[in-house]
């Protein structure tokens, strides 16, 4: 047959069973064989399967599953010369006689195809009782039609709804040979077009058969054919999730203009958990309020009614129809979609965090595996970063500082805070799979924008350089290898050797990564002005660069660059060794700024002898404070750097550097303690004291 496909009634356990063989025209000894027909003799049952019509005429060479219960199934296969007949050389097939209940299934994917109400416009299932010849029973029926308009059908009982007893609806798109999956029974069936009941009638619908309704056409007034609804106005319904019933909590539309704004009562006049509340065509925005039932009437809280307003979504449009279903995802968001939709569930929560909202938790709605927040309003270098909307412990943040509008870049776990550039009211996208955040104009498609470099800066072809450790920070400039590939080969590194690449002529354009520790066959995103890179183990390395996309490759000597993976997190970190200290303790009381984001704190030391070391700083008792012993070789007058580092990271190198002090000297008159400047970031003062 071209497709036949049934709902399962329950997950199909894959196990304990043995092949069928293919083609059989005989039954094997032990084995048997069936005819399947669709009963009364009908060969056809029309459905739709992404826009395709598909029949169960059988048409040999084919296979069907039958299962009698959930541990155990059989393949039957048939020829073209008997495309009826279904065979099966399987030993034990004895107990199909005695099932009660045979389940058919289609055999390209060994289980059913999820064919409710919605996804791909199916509802059919067989269920059999086991006789000589199996007989194919459908339990739905099809309305088919044509129509250059939206349809709204409306009846009891016969969408799959669940809505036993009750009236339920289904909105169905414009065009041509439509198929409309209904339950078989007696029923009144009604239909709208624009918003009018155009025609009702007696149906009794039976199983296996398809309705042919003809085209159908508005009563009265035509509306514009195949239209889309007025934004402003209509109907909204709202689906709450169970959170938001709790309570006993009744449900408000709040909705404005430009001159005014109101709030509508929700009502479920039907009972069918789904509230509507009908929008005056003037609105142009509007939100959802779970409401305490302690209070009947609509009002925002108050000094002294705190909580009139369990809960509220954020700011949305209005909903066209047919997406003027609004789903409840949590306690603050939810996502317009049509009737019958079921919301995804993601497997963690998202929210945004930054200046722009004193660095609380709005939440992050989400959909198709992207979460996203709308309509956020910031001041331009306003800093933000993607959290778990539960902890700092999981964060997001930039290998670049600065995003523009309009662009995308890579996040890491642990990033720096991201700042963007210019003042607007912005949409993001968090892509979790692939650590992409999108920063785009209120209303523009994220899909389009491109990847942020950095500053905007392109050095000129063929004069890039790679730089580091290794050489001294000298330039060892790259070979063209055209295609915007640029390559130094055979380069002898030690293990956590640093790089960077740069132009050739001049520091002032150079790239860096988001990721600190490159593990060797990886690729990795590169930014402008990103932190040093550290090659986690020692060999001789090709290193290539894409200047297109920014990309940097680090593979051993000799090998194909193009296969290596994308590496999207640190790799392994050196072990820390801290040095020999003496007894002589520095103090650091950091500001309110440095200490964001789980940060922790070191000092990097330096003296007239060219020598330098790194110390880490604790606050051992609580009070804020950090304290560090000076290393041994080093004393008071020696120099000295603060710094806010990442905390993903414990190995301190400047890399792993978010933050520092100007060069210091180390006071030679019993003054031990720095203070951050309040408000200060990177050089911006502050003063010694004795502890």
């Amino acid at each position: 047959m071209k497709r036949f496909f049934y709902v399962m009634l329950a997950a199909v356990a894959l196990f304990g069973f043995a092949a069928c063989e293919k083609d059989n025209t005989e039954p094997a000894a032990g084995g048997l064989t069936f005819y399947a027909n669709i009963e009364d003799g009908e060969s056809r049952i029309a459905m739709t399967q992404n826009g395709t019509v598909w029949n169960a005429a059988w048409e040999g060479d084919e296979s069907l599953t039958l299962t009698p219960d959930f541990d155990r199934y059989f393949v039957f296969t048939n020829t073209t010369a008997e495309p009826n007949r279904f065979s099966c050389a399987m030993a034990g097939v004895e107990a199909l006689k005695s099932a009660e209940k045979i389940y058919v299934f289609n055999a390209q994917a060994l289980n059913s195809v999820n064919s409710a109400i919605g996804a791909d416009g199916m509802f059919l299932y067989a269920e059999t009782a086991w006789k000589e010849n199996i007989s194919l029973t459908a339990s739905s029926a099809m309305l088919h039609f044509d129509s250059e308009y939206y349809v709204t059908f409306e009846a009891k009982d016969m969408f799959g709804d669940g809505n036993s007893g009750r009236l339920s609806e289904i909105t169905v798109a414009a065009g041509t040979s439509v198929f409309v999956p209904i339950f078989a029974g007696n029923t009144t069936l009604s239909y709208y077009i624009g918003g009018k009941k155009c025609k009702s009638m007696d149906l009794e619908a039976k199983a296996g058969v398809v309705y042919e309704l003809g085209t159908l056409a508005p009563a009265g007034d035509t509306p514009t054919p195949d239209p889309t609804p007025d934004p402003a106005g209509g109907v909204v319904y709202l689906v709450p999730n169970a959170s938001w019933i709790e309570g006993g909590a009744w449900f408000a539309a709040y909705y404005w203009d430009a001159s005014t704004s109101a709030a509508i009562k929700m009502t479920d006049d039907n009972a069918d958990g789904i509230y509507e509340a009908q929008i005056p065509s003037s609105a142009q925005g509007m939100l959802f309020c779970r409401m305490n039932p302690a209070y009947q009437d609509f009002g925002w809280n108050s000094e002294t009614e705190t909580d009139r307003v369990w809960n509220q979504t954020a700011d949305t449009t209005v909903g066209i129809a047919p997406n003027n279903y609004f789903y409840i995802t949590s306690w603050t968001t939810g996502e317009w979609n049509v009737a019958g939709y079921v919301p995804e569930t993601p497997a963690q929560s998202f929210s945004l965090a930054g200046s722009f909202n004193g660095w609380s938790d709005t939440i992050m709605s989400y959909s198709k595996g992207i979460y996203y927040v709308k309509g956020v309003a910031m001041e331009a270098n306003a800093e933000f970063k993607i959290k778990d909307s539960t902890t700092w412990d999981i964060s997001f943040g930039g290998g670049i500082a600065t995003i523009n509008p309009n662009h995308y870049m890579k996040v890491y776990d642990n990033g720096s805070n991201i700042m963007i550039s210019e003042a607007g009211t912005y949409d993001v996208y968090f892509d979790r799979e692939q650590l992409n955040l999108y920063v785009v104009t209120a209303g523009t498609d994220y899909t389009t924008v491109p990847l942020q470099g950095g500053g905007g800066n392109t050095p000129a072809a063929g004069s890039f350089a790679v730089a580091g450790t290794f050489n001294g920070w000298g330039d060892l400039v790259m070979t063209a290898e055209g295609n915007g590939i640029h390559s130094a080969k055979g380069v002898n590194l030690i293990a956590y050797d640093e790089l960077k690449i740069k132009d050739a002529a001049t520091w002032d354009i150079s790239f860096g990564g988001g990721i600190t520790f490159l593990n060797p066959n990886n690729h990795m995103q590169l930014f402008e002005a990103g932190s040093n890179i550290s090659i986690t183990e020692a060999g001789t390395y090709d290193i290539y660069f894409d200047s297109a996309k920014l990309l940097l490759y680090v593979v051993t000597a000799g090998s194909n660059y193009t296969s290596a993976p994308l590496q999207t997190e640190n790799g392994k970190e050196p072990v820390q060794e801290e040095p020999d200290v003496t007894s002589n303790t520095l103090y650091l009381t950091p500001n309110s700024n440095w200490k964001g984001d789980g940060a922790r704190f070191a000092a990097y030391f330096w003296n007239a002898a060219g020598t330098n070391t790194w110390v880490s700083m604790a606050d051992t008792d609580g009070d804020g404070i950090y304290e560090g012993n000076i290393p041994v070789g080093y004393n008071f007058g020696d120099n000295v750097i603060f710094c806010r580092m990442n905390p993903g990271s414990t190995a301190n190198t400047w890399s792993n550097k978010w933050n520092q002090t100007e060069d210091l000297v180390i006071p030679t008159d019993g003054k031990n303690h720095f203070t951050v400047k309040e408000g200060a970031w990177d050089k911006g003062g502050g003063t010694w004291s004795v502890k």
